[in-house]
């Protein structure tokens, strides 16, 4: 056993059968509901990378029935480059439309 191995902490008595929570069983929290206003705001903002990321990957789904390996060989063809939105609104947007298309709805 190494030394750095022998002197780590032991987690054996973090494992037992029954948990220790010294918390509260439960937490209540109320939601926020943000204002029309807020929302069209924060739609005029730049995406965040989260935001950002999920309209490029929903960029590159199939549409609803499409052939898997056919969309595959289109997206490994393509040179289309993805998608930058200026908005979140418009990232949020372009992906519902894709999402819409791969649900087929």
């Amino acid at each position: 056993m190494t030394p750095r191995t022998a002197s780590a902490p032991s987690l054996v008595d973090y494992l037992s059968d029954v948990p220790v929570n010294p918390g509260p069983v439960s937490i209540s929290v109320t939601p926020p509901i943000p204002g029309n206003d807020e929302l069209a705001n924060a739609a005029q903002l730049p995406p965040n990378g989260l935001q950002a990321a999920l309209g490029k990957a929903a960029s590159r789904l199939p549409t609803s029935g499409a052939d898997p390996a056919t969309h595959i060989k289109r997206l490994q063809q393509a040179i289309s480059a993805l998608p930058e939105h200026k908005t979140a609104g418009d990232a949020g947007s372009d992906a519902a439309i894709h999402m819409r298309a791969f649900l087929g709805r």
